[in-house]
């Protein structure tokens, strides 16, 4: 505890001379020594310490308000007058200080910061020295710079040595990843839309392929719940820990995943925006190993035209009954099955299902046995299929269905066909459809000299179907308007185009079942191929209706319209993302105009040989388009410089088609000006025109000449003439075998017009519609005066001929 000071004297004089009476505190009076100078200087400090702390303030005040005058004037810190150290000055912020750079380095950008601020620091002190030699007065400022400079980088240390630490910690996982991607597993941690795990791609991994698939389905056409079992043998490619296959909308219940015998361990995952299930496994399965995963799961049957699906009818009494169908192309398999659902997984389908008593029950190959199964149903098991791919399987379960069989004659081995139609339709409307189709199978048989691989095909008429037809092998579905035909009530155009359906899913089974595109970006191997073999098969079975004068109207023409457009895309399409755009005109009709120009340019002959080897080739497998047109150049006689994979790749991945400018000369024709056509015209238009050039095949008739003469165009070449032995009309690409418009001068249009007046049987009916075609589509552009149109059209006035009206409804 302290004590308090004592007291000072208060008695004598002498002690008041010494001491004055101070302050009091706490009831405590402190005594100071007399002094005689106190009360003067006392006042003159605290004039003192007033001035000096008024000096103060203003000076404060003074800085203040410039700084905020200079903040004005110079936000963004360049100022004139006050010059930063570089380590405030290189990240653009007093905040972003070379310390907090690095921490941001973890996000991903550690070497480019790094590598900047080295070479920033390498510059400056270059900079410093050069400033040295020529003013040594500021090396003084030269070495204050470096300092500062020195002082950031040795507070990097520390940061940096940590980001080191980190840097080798993420080069380790890439090194993992790395070691998993070279074996296809590839897996997106930051995939928002699948945060468990999957494949990085829409696409399956390669590390693992499909040998067999045995499936059981049992479909309830009442309530249309589908109970199923899958169970399918896989073959590992290289190795791996990841396992990935299709599925959507299904519902697993149990899986179990063998190896020998024995039982393996994974985790179970799905990704359903990806359509993909994926089992990760704890130990990596090697290469050429054999596992077997089953698989029981459920599903619900909708009415949306795709996987199984419901299919109604409404009979000719009013009722209503209910069918289960499939349409699989190109990836609604997996909606049915989990599977690799890819055209190049291809693997062989042991099918059974299981159904009430009185229904029907088809797939694409016989029927092996039924037997009684529980509760009264019937598990109807059929054979092995072929090799196949997933969107070839197909299925039906079907009520109220009757048939008609017939077996083909003229195959090498008997074929059982059926249609299948609801009863109240099957008779007849059903001899027709089968008839074609016996005839179909015998000369494709002919033709491709590849017996037809399976012992039946069904033909199955559907009220509810998405498409005209789909080629499932052996067990061909189609809209029942584009199956069965009435004689007394349908019209011949009907009958045609029933024809030409059959035709095309019948070539389908060697052209696409047999042989099937790698990717669905060359489905013009299938269905342009199949398009194109459509009008050869009827016009073979049917010679009287000439209906391949018809198939540059409904191909070549048909497919030019679209293909004119700034929207139009290339046969050859990457787009993964909306297969079904892929099945339009351009991979139909204008890919059948593109094989119809090869096959005539090769020599048909030439072109059913390549065909063939093509085939047997590549059967039960797949092929991109590179193959088929190296085996047709093996066996093509082209004239000229340009070969048939040149030929083939120029028409297919480039977009749109060629237009030509032709004029009469004193030398002869002239043809000059190769440029894309297109309807639209302006900036826009050039900048989609681009600079594509076509090796050109023209076919060409003087009016003098009986005979038609080809003259090829090089992609490069500018201006070609060529002589010709009179000066009357002129007609290029006649035939309409090349796949490009012909613009032609003033005096060969009135010389056309005067032709076609006086005597239009000179010109041949497809010329004629070509003609047509192309002056009016020019004149929707300003290249050609719409009159010109008009004129060459009035000649069809007194003629009557429904194909002049056809044609002209395509060019109207």
């Amino acid at each position: 505890m302290q004590s308090s000071p004592p007291p000072p004297p208060t008695s004598s004089s002498a002690a008041k001379m010494l001491y004055e009476e101070g302050e009091t505190h706490d009831n405590l009076t402190i005594w100071t020594p007399t002094n005689p100078y106190r009360h003067r200087s006392s006042h003159r400090r605290a004039r003192i310490c007033v001035a000096i702390t008024f000096g103060i303030l203003m000076f404060g005040l003074g800085v203040s308000v410039g700084a905020f005058l200079h903040a004005m004037l110079f936000p963004d810190g360049s100022s004139p007058i006050i010059k930063f150290p570089s380590f405030l000055t290189s990240s653009g912020s007093f905040e972003e200080s070379p310390v907090n750079s690095t921490v941001l380095s973890h996000l991903g950008s550690s070497v480019e910061l790094e590598d900047s601020e080295v070479i920033e620091e390498e510059d400056g002190m270059k900079k410093d020295s050069e400033e040295e030699e020529e003013d040594k007065g500021k090396e003084k400022e030269s070495e204050e710079v470096s300092e500062e400079k020195n002082k950031t980088k040795r507070r990097g240390k520390k940061e940096e040595s940590k980001e080191k630490e980190e840097k080798e910690k993420e080069e380790k996982e890439e090194e993992e990843e790395e070691d998993e991607a070279g074996s296809g597993e590839k897996f997106v941690k930051a995939n928002r839309e699948c945060t468990n795990i999957t494949w990085y791609s829409s696409r399956l991994p390669r590390t693992a392929e499909p040998i067999e698939y045995d499936l059981t389905l049992h479909p309830n056409l009442t309530n249309g719940e589908v109970e199923a079992e899958v169970s399918i043998r896989i073959l590992i490619k290289n190795e791996t820990k990841l396992l990935i296959l299709n599925a959507e909308n299904l519902e697993m219940n149990s899986f179990e995943i063998t190896r020998k015998g024995s039982k393996l361990k994974a985790d179970f995952v799905k990704c359903e925006v990806m359509t993909q299930w994926a089992w990760k496994f704890g130990k990596r399965l090697h290469k050429g190993d054999h596992i077997v995963l089953k698989i029981k799961y459920s599903s619900q049957m909708k009415s949306d035209l795709q996987g199984l699906y419901f299919s109604t009818h409404l009979g000719t009494d009013g009722k209503k009954t209910k069918s289960a169908a499939t349409q699989f192309e190109p990836t609604f398999a997996r909606k049915m099955l989990p599977c690799f659902d890819e055209p190049n997984f291809k693997a062989t389908f042991q099918v059974s299902i299981i159904r009430n008593a009185n229904h029907i029950a088809r797939s694409n190959m016989n029927l092996s046995f039924s037997k009684e199964y529980k509760n009264g149903l019937i598990k109807d098991e059929f054979e092995k299929s072929v090799k196949m791919s997933t969107y070839l399987l197909a299925v039906a379960v079907l009520d109220g269905y009757g048939y008609i069989k017939r077996l083909t004659r003229n195959t090498t081995k008997p074929i059982e066909v059926r249609l299948y139609a609801p009863e109240d339709m099957l008779e007849g409307q059903s001899e027709f459809g089968l008839d074609t189709t016996i005839r179909a199978l015998e000369f494709f048989e002919n033709y491709f000299n590849i017996s037809y691989p399976l012992d039946k095909i069904d033909l199955l008429a559907l009220d509810d179907f998405s498409e005209g037809a789909m080629e499932n092998w052996g067990l061909v579905t189609f809209r029942d308007s584009a199956l069965l035909f009435n004689e007394r009530k349908a019209s011949v155009v009907a009958k045609e185009h029933i024809a030409l359906i059959i035709c095309h899913e019948i070539a389908h089974q060697w052209f696409g079942n047999l042989v099937t595109m790698d990717w669905w970006n060359e489905v013009f191997l299938n269905e342009g191929f199949a398009n194109y073999m459509e009008y050869k098969c009827v016009d073979e079975l049917f010679p009287d209706w000439s209906i391949m004068s018809r198939f540059y109207a409904e191909n070549l023409a048909f497919s030019q319209e679209p293909d004119g457009f700034l929207s139009s895309r290339a046969i050859e399409s990457d787009d993964d993302d909306s297969l079904l755009n892929l099945f339009d005109a351009i991979n139909y009709h204008k890919a059948a105009a593109i094989i119809h120009m090869i096959a005539e340019m090769a020599g048909q002959r030439n072109f059913q040989t390549a065909l063939i080897e093509y085939l047997n080739k590549y059967a039960y497998s797949n092929a991109i388009g590179v193959d088929l047109w190296k085996i047709v150049e093996k066996h093509a006689n082209l004239q000229g410089r340009v070969s048939i994979p040149d030929l083939a790749k120029a028409y297919t991945t480039q977009v749109g088609y060629p237009l030509v400018t032709v004029e009469r000369t004193e030398e002869g024709i002239l043809v000059h000006n190769q440029t894309r056509f297109l309807f639209a015209e302006g900036e826009k238009a050039e900048e989609k025109r681009g600079d594509w050039k076509w090796p050109i095949p023209i076919s060409y008739r003087a009016s003098e000449d009986n005979k038609k003469k080809l003259h090829w165009i090089q992609a490069d070449d500018r201006n070609v003439t060529w002589e010709t032995p009179s000066n009357g009309w002129l007609i290029l690409n006649t035939g309409g075998v090349g796949y490009f418009k012909v613009l032609y001068d003033g005096d060969t249009y009135r010389k056309l017009v005067d032709e076609l007046t006086i005597n239009h049987t000179k010109i041949s009916p497809i010329d004629r519609s070509m003609i047509l075609v192309d002056s009016y589509d020019l004149s929707k552009t300003s290249l050609l005066n719409i009159s010109v149109y008009f004129d060459l059209l009035e000649y069809v006035e007194s003629k009557l001929s429904l194909g002049y009206w056809g044609i002209g409804c395509v060019a109207t």
